[in-house]
Formats: structure tokens, sequence, C-alpha cells
């Protein structure tokens, strides 16, 4: 992280990640991070993600806790811009890992309904600026000191809806913020990558050859080399 002047005060930067470093990628952008003079950060390790959060939640120093997955890229000036809003809670946007790659943002969240609709790319349309929303994923979200100690402990935990279903640790906390009646907001012109292994695998078929992509056991098809011209020798 890199430390700069700022009207801010510091906070903590929280990562609740994998016992060994999973993406170059993310440890670029984390270097390269500008966050105010004084924030320090927690990087705590375990394949319990639910319980890392919770111990980051409790020993965070400052004024704000920023969460990130080791799974994401940012422009170094992601926080201070998120944090330039003075709202609760905020986030930029992210879309999921996996086909169809929807966006972590949530229109509609009851977990005693079973209700976690998400919205789609068409409904965000050219909005910008800031929207509330019901629920985000955590991965890029701020959170201000004075929000986590009004949430009754554990402030992270995983709930099982009506129907059988599992809401993650993410889920349950916006849950318990805005039942505490604080607003979450979404910042849609900040974004955050959200980085996977892909496995890119050529496959035939009757029209020829396709290039598939891997997503957790999901296919995508991501090129169809019959579509394009063959490369200049």
């Amino acid at each position: 992280m890199y430390p700069v002047e700022s009207k801010h005060r510091g906070g903590t930067v929280g990562v609740p990640c994998g016992t060994h470093p999973r993406y170059l990628e993310f440890e670029n952008a984390l270097e390269a991070l500008q966050v105010p003079s004084g924030t320090t950060s927690l990087r705590l390790p375990g394949s319990n993600v639910t319980r890392n959060c919770e111990m980051i939640s409790d020993l965070m120093a400052g004024e704000w806790l920023w969460l990130l997955g080791d799974d994401h890229t940012f422009p170094a000036d992601t926080l201070l811009k998120l944090l330039d809003h003075n709202v609760d809670v905020v986030v930029p946007i992210c879309s999921r890992r996996g086909p169809p790659f929807l966006p972590v943002l949530y229109k509609d969240l009851d977990i005693p309904r079973g209700v976690c609709t998400v919205y789609t790319w068409q409904e965000l349309g050219w909005l910008t600026g800031l929207v509330t929303v019901a629920g985000a994923g955590s991965g890029g979200m701020l959170i201000r000191h004075h929000v986590l100690d009004a949430l009754t402990k554990p402030r992270f935990e995983n709930a099982t809806t009506p129907d059988g279903a599992v809401a993650g640790e993410d889920i349950t906390l916006c849950d318990k913020i805005t039942r505490e009646g604080y607003t979450i907001w979404a910042d849609l012109d900040q974004t955050i990558g959200h980085l996977t292994s892909v496995d890119i695998r050529p496959v035939r078929g009757p029209a020829g050859w396709t290039i598939n992509g891997i997503f957790d056991r999901r296919i995508l098809p991501l090129f169809d080399p019959s579509a394009t011209p063959p490369h200049p020798a």
C-alpha cells in the first residue's frame, strides 16, 4: 500500500484470504493502492472466510474497514474515491466470476423469505454515481467503524434460506446493516475486477472447431475460429 496525504483519516484494509497467495495481479494492485496516512492492513489466511472476516472486524483500527478478497484488481485510487462519498457503507461495482457474469448487487434481499435478487446489467443501464442497493458482495465494501459497532456479533455468519440455499457471510452482513437502519450505496463509477482461472479448451464439433472457456465446470463459448479470416502468413 502507498500512503498519501489525504483529508481522510486512516482505517484498515482487511483481506480474508487463502493460505497461499493466489493471484499476482491482486498483489500488484494492493501494493499500488493509495491509502490515507495511518492506514493499516490485516491479512488473515485460512479456508474459513466467514471466521476471518469476523476476526478482521474485531481487530480493525481506525475509522473504516475496506474489505478485499485476494481475487480482485482495482485502480490505485479506488479507496480514496470511495472515502470521498462520506457515507456509512459503499461498494464499487463488481461482476461474478462465472457466466453469465451478473453484477454482485442486490435489488431485493430478505433472507427469512428466501429472496436474494440481483440486478442485471440491463437494469443498471447508464446509471452513474451513487445508487442505493439492498446488498452487495463484500469485495471492495467500505464500512465505517460506527456501523460495525452497531451490529450484533457475530457480524459475519452464514445462514440458510427457507428453500435450503446457503446465504453467505456477505449477504447476511448486508441484511444486518440494513436492519440497523443504515443504507448501502453502490458507486457505479468505480469498478473492480474479479479474478478467476479459466480452462481454454479447443472443441471439435459438427461445424468445426470452437474455443470454450470452462469456468468452475461451466462452459462458455469464447471464440469461433471459422468466423475469423486466416491470419496472414
